[in-house]
Formats: C-alpha cells, sequence, structure tokens
C-alpha cells in the first residue's frame, strides 16, 4: 500500500485537468480495488457500530474513493463507493452517540448527488440516496429517489436489460418506501404500498400483518393494529408474538385484563426467557393481582434461565428494586460500550433503559398520593422523551411504545407544548423533515394535506431559532 500512496501523492500534484490516461485509469482502478478491500462484508441492511479497526478500514477506504472521484470526477462508481463508505461511517457515530454523524451523513448526500448529476439513471445511486435520506435527510427527497430506483429498475427489467441485481434492488427500493412514507405521515399510502410488496414478494403473511400493525401504532389507531396482531393469532396460533403485542395494545389502552391475558398466553407459548412478558405484566398488574405477579417475577429473577443476558438481569432487578435511574443509565451507558464491538450501539440500550426507566416511574405513581403521583409522571414523561431521543437504527419496539407513553402522559397532564430536545453538538438528531407541529394556543395543526393529525398522535418537528440554531421537539396532536 506504500507504493499506491506515493503513487497518489504524485497524481495529485500532477493533477487530472487533461484527459485520463490510460496509466491514471489503472491507478484509479487501483485505488478502487483497495478501498472495497477495506470495506466490512456486508452483514444486513444497517451495520449498526463498527469495531474500531473495521472504522479505521472505512476511514482509510473513504480517503481512498475521494482521491478517485477527484483524479476521474466523471466516474459514478467513485462517487458511490465514496458515499457508501460515508453511509457506514454515519451509522457508526450515530449508533455511539459521536458528533461526527452529520459530517458523514452530509458527505454521503453530497457523493450521491454527485454521481447523479453524471448519471441520472444511475438507479444503485438513486436507491442509496433514498435509503440514506430515509434515515438522515429530507424524507420527501427519500420517496422521489426512491421511486425513481424503482422505475428505473422496472423499466430495465421489462426491456430485458437485467443484470441479474435489479430485481433484488427494485425489491429494497420499494421496502424502504414504505419505511419512508410512514415517516413521512403518509400512512394510508405506506399500507397500501406495505400490500403491494408484501404481495408481490411473499407468500408469507405474518410479516405482512406485523407490518401493517406498525403502520397503525405509529398512528395511534390502536384498534386497527389489534386487529392485525389477531390476525397473527388466528394464523399463527403458536406464535408468541402477537399475542405479546396485543397484550401490550391492551395494557396502552388501560385494559388491564385483557393484557394481562394476552400476555399470559405469549408466555405460556414462550416461557424462556420471557423477561420483557413479565416485566409488563409486574408494570400493568392490578393491587389485587401485584403480590402474586411481584413473587413470579422475583423468583424468575432469583433463578434465571441461563439464557438471560447480565443485562436484562439488571434490567429486571432496576425495575423492581431500588436503584436510582441515574446509576442504571449509566450501566446502560457501560453496557453498550461493551457490547460496541458485537452488536449492540449506544442508541439501543439508551433508548430501551429509559423507555424501562419511564414505566418504573409510572409504577411509582400508581402507588403515590396525588401531588407526589403527578411529579413522578412528570418524571415518567422525561423519561419517555429521553427514550425517543436515542433513536436507534433499527426499528425497536420500545422506541415506537414510547412515543405513545409520552403524548399519554402529556395529555394526562395537560402539557400541549412541545417537549424540545436538544441536538448533538453536531446539529444532528433523529430526522429533518417537519411532519407536523401543534402548540398551546393553536387550533390547527400545521400538517402535510394528505396527513391530517389524529388527536394524540406525536410528530416529530424541526424549530429554528432567531439565533439560527435548531432544535426537534417532539409533540402531542391534541385536536385536528
Amino acid at each position: 500500500m506504500g507504493t499506491l500512496l506515493s503513487g497518489l501523492m504524485l497524481f495529485m500534484v500532477q493533477g487530472s485537468a487533461i484527459a485520463p490516461t490510460a496509466e491514471e485509469t489503472r491507478f484509479v482502478d487501483g485505488l478502487m480495488e483497495q478501498g472495497w478491500t477495506l470495506i466490512p462484508a456486508y452483514s444486513g441492511e444497517h451495520r449498526a457500530s463498527l469495531s474500531e479497526r473495521d472504522r479505521v478500514r472505512t476511514i482509510a477506504a473513504a480517503h481512498l474513493f475521494s482521491a478517485a472521484s477527484e483524479l476521474q470526477p466523471n466516474r459514478v462508481r467513485a462517487h458511490w463507493s465514496l458515499g457508501h463508505a460515508n453511509v457506514l461511517l454515519a451509522e457508526d457515530s450515530r449508533t455511539r452517540g459521536l458528533p461526527t454523524v452529520n459530517k458523514y451523513a452530509t458527505g454521503a448526500e453530497a457523493a450521491l448527488s454527485h454521481a447523479l448529476e453524471i448519471d441520472p439513471a444511475d438507479p444503485w445511486c438513486s436507491y442509496a440516496r433514498g435509503a440514506l435520506r430515509v434515515g438522515f435527510g429530507s424524507i420527501d427527497g427519500a420517496l422521489v429517489d426512491l421511486r425513481r430506483a424503482d422505475e428505473l429498475t422496472s423499466a430495465r427489467i421489462s426491456d430485458g436489460t437485467d443484470d441479474g441485481n435489479q430485481a433484488w434492488l427494485r425489491f429494497k427500493a420499494r421496502e424502504w418506501r414504505s419505511e419512508a412514507l410512514m415517516q413521512a405521515g403518509q400512512f394510508v399510502n405506506a399500507r397500501e404500498a406495505l400490500r403491494e410488496f408484501h404481495g408481490e414478494f411473499s407468500d408469507n403473511t405474518f410479516p405482512l400483518h406485523v407490518a401493517l400493525g406498525e403502520c397503525f401504532l405509529r398512528e395511534r389507531n390502536f384498534a386497527a393494529a389489534d386487529e392485525e396482531y389477531r390476525a397473527i393469532v388466528e394464523l399463527f396460533p403458536d406464535d408468541h408474538q402477537a399475542y405479546a403485542l396485543r397484550g401490550y395494545i391492551s395494557g396502552l389502552l388501560g385494559d388491564q385484563d385483557a393484557a394481562t391475558a394476552h400476555l399470559k398466553a405469549a408466555l405460556e407459548r414462550e416461557p424462556v426467557p420471557g423477561l420483557y412478558l413479565r416485566l409488563w405484566l409486574w408494570l400493568l398488574a392490578t393491587d389485587e393481582a401485584m403480590p402474586e405477579i411481584d413473587a413470579e417475577l422475583r423468583e424468575f429473577l432469583a433463578y434465571p434461565p441461563s439464557s438471560l443476558s447480565d443485562w436484562d438481569r439488571r434490567l429486571g432487578a432496576f425495575c423492581t428494586g431500588d436503584e436510582p435511574t441515574a446509576a442504571f443509565i449509566d450501566a446502560a451507558k457501560a453496557e453498550a460500550a461493551r457490547r460496541m464491538d458485537a452488536s449492540e450501539p449506544l442508541d439501543e440500550l439508551q433508548c430501551e433503559a429509559w423507555f424501562y426507566a419511564g414505566m418504573r416511574l409510572e409504577r411509582d405513581a400508581a402507588a403515590a398520593a396525588d401531588d407526589p403521583a403527578r411529579e413522578l409522571l412528570g418524571q415518567a414523561m422525561d423519561a419517555y422523551a429521553q427514550a425517543l431521543q436515542a433513536r436507534p437504527v433499527a426499528w425497536k419496539w420500545e422506541w415506537s411504545f414510547a412515543r405513545h407513553a409520552y403524548a399519554r402522559l402529556a395529555a394526562a397532564l395537560g402539557k400541549a407544548e412541545a417537549t424540545e430536545l436538544p441536538a448533538a453538538s453536531d446539529g444532528s438528531a433523529p430526522i429533518t423533515t417537519i411532519l407536523g407541529i401543534h402548540l398551546a394556543g393553536q387550533k390547527q395543526s400545521t400538517a402535510p394535506a394528505d396527513a391530517p393529525p389524529v388527536p394524540g398522535q406525536l410528530w416529530l418537528g424541526l424549530r429554528k431559532h432567531e439565533d439560527g440554531s435548531s432544535r426537534f421537539v417532539y409533540v402531542p396532536v391534541f385536536a385536528r
């Protein structure tokens, strides 16, 4: 690699104002080849955090791709490769809570946009930029890019110019489109896209009902979400997931009898480890049922199955014990750091830890007098806001339920104003799309024309201040 870098320095000094020579083209080919040997192997849509070694290697690859794109500015693959490397680094920065996430996300979008300026008909670049924008940028832009990728791949498939990868690329573009529509608040369109996607690509209706249920959950249409999970129970009566989700929804709706029945049915089908199901039974228990459920949970934690992790044991002990919330959150940070080179990023555990902190505070409030209870519920609402701010990369049910719990408490406590969440030091935060805002004193919520606000729905907005700074706000919507 020393020879390669020496040659790179020579070419950078000479510049490339004239048409590239055969020698320069071979050299740039070498840069590209070397860069891709440094990129981590593909292991799913999101790689979450990178190991420290892979992070350093990816940064080195980005430098090589950047040099290749400067030496031959019209080479689309060089810009696409640079965008890919920056996407990996942006995802890594977000999951680690590093302040470099905006730098890499911006760099990735710039590289992919440059590639599309050179070749607007490149479906790979359209897809890559669309997928990037779903997590880091404009949702409207993401929808345009994903639709364009779909059109380009469909055309190549129909005219016989498919290179073997177009069908896969169209599959991914359509898969991401439904997620983008949900983030944009276009729930009706999202459900239509989900049905079309699953109807074309899968005979298994299980994931379709799960996805439709999540869409209804985001819309806060709990009854419709419950119907989707009821369909899973009818089609797959031995699967515990639908029973668990129906239990969680019933709990959110305050139907403790139904919640208890569904959660116990889930435990019958998935008894080990079953910690989260037992925790929800404990958190939702009535005064009459609490002694039995509390004893069962504590016995489970005292003699846990070997498959239960140390972190899960601590989570259970926190919910039932006296450990201060601050100490528990610090423990989550330490656990995330321990797992960083494995699979669990910072935001995943932070989201989970704050969510259960909120749930325990609600449990404590239920046993307190009026004034202390109101204070505890306010603290629980703040904990849910922290869970939402974590924004894990992959969908996490605790994050979704924190949205509903936050809006529920905001309504119960009469807090109609938006809660502002500070962005990271570099200005980064979940997404930058203004979906809608409803503030105290306003009669109407600002919203996309095709996505009217639903009472109690929680939206994400971006508020700009006079000093030029921006803060992300989670907004419970109380009126149409």
